[in-house]
This record gives C-alpha cells, structure tokens and sequence, in this order.
C-alpha cells in the first residue's frame, strides 16, 4: 500500500529509521482513498498488523493500521492508531495530518485545532497546514473572514 523510501540501503543501519513522508503514499493508495482504485482494507489491515506483531514500536505499521481502520469504518481504532504512531514517531506529521483527516469529517472542532497545532509545530513551512489551520480559525471567528478571501480569489 505505502513504501518507505531508501529502507534497502538504510536495512542495516539501525541508527537510521525510515519514515513515511506524504512524497513516499504509493499514488494507488491516494486514489484508493478517494474510491478510483479498489483496495482490500481488510487485507491491509491484516497485513499491518503483521507488521505491528513483528514491530510493535514501528510508527509507520501504526500508521498504516490506523489508515486501514479508518477505510473500515472503525474510528476508534483508528484514532487510536494514529495517535501511536504520533507518539513513535513525533517528528513526522504525516499522522497528526491524518487525525486531522479524521476528525474534519466528523466535525470534531477542538481536535482538529489540536493535531494541527502539532503537525505545524513539526512541518510549520507546510502549505497545506497552514491553510487548513485558516480555516479553523476561520470557524472560530479569530480572522475576520480572512480564509474566505482566500478561497474566493
């Protein structure tokens, strides 16, 4: 579903831990995600699963289990997931962008500000960021109509 890039040449370099970037999400699995390409989600659950048994620290399993709860309809679960590997892997945004995700489209205000707040505190030049943080200001009256300019051009 997702690889990792350079995990060949770092496999025997245990100082180095490859991690998942938004640049490394196989293209199959963004349309998968969006219902153009036919995933097996109870496959990959499986398979991330796998994964978690034979390294249970692995952020990027973590990750991968969460996405695959999430395609299941199991939020919890995937909540849970994603804040692991959040938490194994603090520097990479990739799964507060992700619980963002997940919590936009359950209307779940304060978590959204919350995970947010966090990605951009690790990744603050990214543009998506810090526009989807616009529009939870926005939400919160705090610019003044400021990201409806914005989108209107």
């Amino acid at each position: 579903m997702a690889s990792v890039s350079g995990t060949a040449y770092f496999e025997n370099d245990e100082s180095v831990t490859p991690t998942l970037t938004v640049l490394d999400v196989e293209p199959s699995a963004i349309l998968a995600q969006h219902g153009t390409v036919t995933v097996d989600w109870k496959a990959e659950l499986a398979k991330a699963k796998a994964g978690i048994e034979k390294n249970p620290k692995s952020a990027f399993w973590h990750n991968q289990a969460g996405v695959a709860y999430d395609a299941l309809g199991d939020f919890e679960n995937a909540v849970k997931e994603l804040k692991l590997a959040s938490t194994l892997d603090p520097s990479n945004p990739i799964d507060d962008y992700a619980l963002y995700a997940l919590y936009k489209r359950r209307g779940m205000h304060p978590e959204q500000r919350e995970v947010l707040l966090n990605a951009l505190e690790n990744d603050p030049k990214n543009p998506f960021g810090r526009f989807e943080f616009a529009f939870v200001l926005e939400k919160e009256k705090a610019l003044g109509g400021f990201a409806q300019r914005i989108s209107d051009g």
